[in-house]
């Protein structure tokens, strides 16, 4: 009887312990998700903040004077203007 019963323990010690064994994985893979989801966040953060601060120095030098567009957009602006000539 005592043999059974000592089975019986260890059958519920190997099954709390692969509860336990799946617990852990689970919190671990939902961790490493937030994290992820946290990493993300950030990057999209920082590229926003990127962004303005761009567009506050673009803001500042034009109030300066300072020609603050790009060689491209300059060229666009010459083609747009010889185009409405001619229409």
């Amino acid at each position: 009887m005592e043999d059974k019963q000592k089975d019986d323990i260890e059958q519920i010690d190997d099954v709390e312990q692969d509860d336990d064994i799946e617990i852990t994985n689970a919190i671990k893979t939902l961790t490493a998700e937030f994290e992820e989801k946290i990493k993300i966040q950030e990057e999209k953060h920082q590229k926003e903040i990127n962004e303005y601060k761009g567009i506050v120095k673009e803001l500042i030098n034009s109030s300066r004077g300072v020609d603050t567009k790009t060689d491209e957009e300059k060229f666009t602006d010459r083609i747009s203007e010889n185009i409405k000539k001619y229409i």
